[in-house]
């Protein structure tokens, strides 16, 4: 069932060596559970540090400006809607997930924080290997699918959609 091998190595009145090994697809992470309009997505708690509320009216006061003030530091974020380009409405009081990622700390919006999951880490397969923000998949227990983020290529495809804005 799990598509593992078992060896058993046993010299008499010496010792015994039990060796399992177990295919990668069923590496399991502690991650974050998110959801963003009916998706939900998979943060690794290795680079989750924290998560804060933004409130519609003060990102509107923004400007467009992508960086909240998180106890006297500004933090840059990402809108994960807008990067994505999922439609669906704006919750009027939005969470902001905060990670380290390269020494520095970096926000992505989400409609919802759902609480802490750990999670067996599936391959995408081969339709799906050019889907560079995420590193894998999961099957939540209702039988849907959360992708589980990539966080250092969400920053890159961000930084790349922000420069072909400027062109």
């Amino acid at each position: 069932l799990l598509r593992g091998s078992l060896l058993i190595a046993s010299e008499e009145g010496a010792s015994t060596s039990i060796s399992l090994t177990l295919p990668l697809t069923l590496a399991i992470i502690e991650g974050l559970l998110v959801q963003v309009t009916d998706s939900r997505f998979i943060f690794p708690m290795a680079a989750v540090t924290e998560n804060v509320e933004l409130l519609g009216a003060e990102r509107r006061l923004k400007n467009g400006r992508n960086v909240i003030s998180v106890r006297g530091e500004l933090v840059p974020y990402i809108d994960l809607r807008a990067l994505f380009q999922m439609d669906g409405a704006v919750p009027e009081i939005e969470k902001i997930v905060i990670v380290e990622h390269e020494e520095q700390r970096v926000g992505f919006i989400v409609d919802r924080v759902l609480g802490t999951h750990q999670t067996v880490l599936q391959p995408l397969g081969r339709f799906f290997r050019k889907v560079a923000v995420a590193s894998g998949a999961t099957i939540m227990g209702d039988g849907g699918v959360a992708l589980i983020l990539d966080v250092a290529s969400i920053i890159k495809l961000a930084d790349q959609r922000a420069s072909e804005a400027l062109m």
